[in-house]
Order: C-alpha cells, then structure tokens, then sequence
C-alpha cells in the first residue's frame, strides 16, 4: 500500500474506541487518558500524524531497516512459513505502523498458512470491562456492536463475515501498540511519543540536513523497539499455536 496515499483515504472523524473505560455508551467516542492532540477521534488522531509521513519516508533505509534487520535476527524462525510471513518486509511494515499510527494489525489465516496485514484504521479491538480483548473487527462503517450479542465468536470458528465487515477471534490476530496507555486499547504515535514539532516546516527543518544514521535513536528509541519486538514475539508464538 502506498504509504503516502493511505491518510488521505480515511477522511471524517468517525471514533473507534471499544474500551468501556475510554469510551461512552452513548457517543462511541475515543476518550483519550490525556488529549494533547489537537482533534479528536482516532481515525483523526491517524489524520493528524500525517505531517510525520515526509520525515518518516525519507528515513525509512536508515532509521527503520536497520532496527527491523535486529529484530529479524533475534527471532527463533524454524522453518520457512515463519521465515516467509516473519520476513524482513513484514517486520519493517509492523515497524512503520506503530511509528507512525501506534498500531500495527496482522491476522493469521492457518489453511494458507498466510497472514495479512490490515489498514490499521479500520481494525477495532473489542475489549470487555475488564480489558479482556474478545474479538477483533475489520470494517469500514466502525464497530459492529450488535454481532456480540447475536452470535458470540469462538476459537474454532476462527473469524466470520458480520454485514458490512469481518470478525476475527483474538488468537488470530497480532496487534502490536507500544505505548497504550494513553488512547487504550489502542497504541499511539511514536512521533508524538518523542514529542516531534507540529509543523511540517519544522520537521523538514529538523531532519532535512541532519545525516540520516544520526537519528535513529531520537527518532525511535530502545522502548519503542523492545515494544515491537516483544509484540512480533508474541505474535509468532500465536503463529505457531495454529499453524502448528
């Protein structure tokens, strides 16, 4: 997917929360911990990080790569369908997302032996009152609350079709979110975790004639990647469980 294109895709300022703790009945809207962002709403939240696309995209071979190649080498990949959905590429995209949206989205697919990867705008995690994920939703229209009532979703069944999407039960899905506590259950920027300038002027004049390898670790730092590399972890150990 072309990077640059994808923000420009999503529009509105449809709120995707699912937590009872961060989100109202009533509204459905994300209620942040503490919002220091300047609109609401996290497909607007993904709207807002936008500015960091330029700076992000022009450091990619130098910041991302190289964190990406380390983590590759430390996972324990045993055979070639882990070698090939954990390769070098996914890890770099799961790395890309979280830095720049806070959340990176893959679900498993055991009878291909596959995972694919989803916008992150349109993944909603479905969280109980206790913050226990019970399924995970893929839908343009945002969260299909009456299908948990209708029929739950069980490890056997995988994931299911609901009207206008799909439903995927959690232990077919990787969702890596460094940083969660801030727009729970969701992830958030590493951008705004740094606390890099608002304006895109800024930026350029912040990155533009800096050498690239200088900056990698203020770009992201040894939280942000023990963060991803714990969740890629985790994610091949669910990987294992069903592809066996």
């Amino acid at each position: 997917m072309n990077r640059r294109n994808f923000l420009k895709t999503v529009g509105g300022t449809v709120v995707l929360g699912v937590s009872a703790r961060t989100v109202s009945a009533t509204t459905q809207k994300e209620v942040p911990i503490t919002n220091t962002l300047p609109i609401e709403g996290r497909r607007a939240r993904y709207k807002y990080y936008e500015v960091f696309l330029g700076s992000l995209d022009l450091h990619h071979e130098y910041v991302l790569e190289p964190i990406a190649k380390k983590i590759l080498k430390n996972l324990d990949l045993r055979n070639e369908e882990e070698k090939r959905n954990f390769s070098l590429h996914t890890i770099t995209s799961a790395l890309y997302d979280t830095a720049l949206y806070g959340d990176w989205f893959a679900t498993i697919y055991p009878a291909a032996s596959h995972m694919m990867w989803y916008n992150p705008a349109n993944i909603y995690r479905i969280e109980n009152t206790k913050r226990k994920v019970v399924e995970f939703q893929f839908d343009r229209e945002g969260p299909d609350y009456k299908a948990l009532s209708q029929k739950p979703l069980s490890e056997s069944d995988g994931w299911m079709l609901s009207e206008t999407g799909m439903r995927h039960h959690p232990d077919y899905v990787i969702h890596i979110r460094p940083f969660c506590q801030k727009y729970y259950p969701y992830g958030t920027s590493a951008m705004e975790v740094n606390k890099y300038s608002q304006s895109t002027k800024e930026i350029n004049d912040m990155f533009g004639p800096v050498d690239p390898p200088v900056l990698r670790q203020p770009l992201l730092d040894q939280e942000f990647e023990n963060e991803v590399t714990k969740g890629l972890q985790e994610g091949l150990e669910k990987f294992r469980k069903l592809i066996g």
